[in-house]
């Protein structure tokens, strides 16, 4: 595997963390912070 598709492949396990990461916000009370 080359460097550019491990890259890749980072950058978009980084956008799904971060949609996962705005469900879960979504979900939990802001009072809970």
């Amino acid at each position: 595997m080359s460097a550019s598709t491990i890259s890749a492949h980072d950058m978009r396990l980084e956008e799904e963390h971060e949609h996962l990461r705005d469900i879960v916000e979504a979900k939990i009370p802001q009072g809970r912070r």
